[in-house]
Parts: structure tokens; sequence; C-alpha cells
């Protein structure tokens, strides 16, 4: 996580400093910020957040989420006391950046909860592997299309949220 509250303000790990009293935004728990050597500036729960939706961000998928404003980078929703940390919220559409694997239910989970808070949700997700194994390729009759060998199991089980659901094929090593 690299915005926490820090009285009624949003503060980025980058701007954090030791012994400030630093709280989650979605649970409310103390964390505290790591800017460590090795790893980028984050916050860090004293316990375990409740949010499960909540893992360890590549840089690919921080990089992204880097390309939105501040103030829509890792924003609340919530829906019936529940709350979750979008990756990103820019009007009213959720953007979900997924770089390591995701199982179809959890996927599922996430677009019924941002769709009955009133939002759309675009999952952008890193395929780069994919392309460089050759099981995404140009299509020899048209250029504009590809194809996906063994297209990832954990998309075939995916219930679009509606017909409007977009999955983002990116990073791919080839010019579109």
């Amino acid at each position: 996580m690299f915005y926490a509250k820090i009285g009624d303000r949003r503060c980025h790990a980058r701007n954090a400093k030791k012994g400030e009293h630093y709280t989650c935004p979605v649970c409310g728990g103390e964390v505290i910020p790591r800017q460590g050597a090795v790893k980028a500036w984050h916050f860090s729960h004293v316990i375990p957040c409740m949010d499960n939706w909540n893992h360890d961000m590549s840089d690919w998928h921080r990089e992204w989420q880097d390309k939105f404003p501040p103030q829509c980078q890792e924003t609340i929703v919530e829906k019936d006391g529940v709350k979750h940390r979008a990756d990103v919220l820019v009007d009213d559409t959720v953007i979900e950046f997924q770089h390591s694997p995701i199982s179809a239910d959890e996927v599922n989970k996430r677009n019924a909860f941002y769709t009955a808070a009133g939002y759309k949700v675009i999952w952008v997700f890193d395929v780069a592997d994919q392309w460089d194994s050759e099981h995404i390729y140009e299509d020899k009759q048209d250029s504009t299309k590809y194809h996906w060998r063994n297209a990832n199991r954990s998309l075939t089980g995916v219930v679009p949220q509606s017909s409007s659901m977009v999955a983002v094929l990116l990073e791919l090593s080839h010019p579109c």
C-alpha cells in the first residue's frame, strides 16, 4: 500500500516520516512506513488488514498505476460497510491491473463488488510472458487480429459484469 491516512489526509509513503501515526484507509488499523533500500517505499500493517485483496505489487503494476493522478490511485470503494482499495478509480470506472495469476473466482468477486457499488470495471492484464512464449501471436491473414493459444485458464471462468467488460492485453513486445 502506497497511500495511508494521517489524520484526515492521504499521504504517500515517499512523504511519510518515521514516528508519525498512519492508518490504513480500509480498516483503520495502524500502518508504518517501510522506506528501505531494496523494495519500493510503502506502508505495512502492524496487524493484518481485513481487506484480503491486497497483495505485493509488481513494478509493472506500480508503473501502470503511476500513469494516473495520485488522487485516482488506491481509491477506497465502499458498499454496505465493506471497503476495498481499487487500483485506480476514474469517474465511474475502476481499473484493476493484474500482473500475477488470479483465479476466475477472484475476478468475479471483484467485478461483483465494484459493479454493486455502481462502477464499471476494466481489467488490464500483463500478458508479456504469453507473447514471449508465442502463445499469443499475430493472425497471418489480418495483422490487426491476434490469437491466444491455450488462453489463460483464469479467464475462461470469468463471468463478464456486462457486455462492456473489457480485458486489455498490454505490454506486448510487438507494436500494435
